[in-house]
């Protein structure tokens, strides 16, 4: 008999709380578990603690934004590998973004792209 696939289990990370609320309600519709925090901090204090299959970061928030905390997973050698997707309402200049792609993320959304964008990113990703 088959060993059944576990259920990813996805963080997202935004200061804003309707766009938090949004993209949980649309994720954990689409069957994941999810797992939400409103601050950088506290992605890397729950990411030390929890085993992710996938982060959702925006990239502006404040005190510590989506770069700065991927900045701090790619030095941590236990989360070095993690699958981050950037989520942003701003469109990134040449220079943000190839200071974020340094960064690899596994791929960089807009959050105006809709429901059919994210699910094909998400599918993408964590079928690879």
């Amino acid at each position: 008999m088959p060993v059944p696939k576990s259920v990813p289990k996805i963080l997202i990370v935004d200061d804003d709380i309707y766009a938090l609320q949004t993209i949980h309600s649309i994720v954990k519709g689409l069957g994941y578990i999810v797992h939400d925090v409103t601050s950088g901090k506290a992605a890397l204090e729950i990411l030390k603690k929890e085993k992710f299959d996938l982060v959702l970061l925006d990239v502006l928030m404040p005190q510590m934004g989506g770069r700065e905390v991927l900045i701090e997973i790619r030095k941590t050698l236990k989360l070095k590998k993690l699958k981050v997707i950037l989520l942003s309402v701003v469109e990134l200049g040449d220079l943000g973004f190839q200071l974020i792609k340094n960064l690899q993320p596994v791929s960089h959304l807009d959050k105006a792209s809709g429901i059919t964008e994210l699910r094909k990113h998400l599918k993408l990703v964590l079928n690879s």
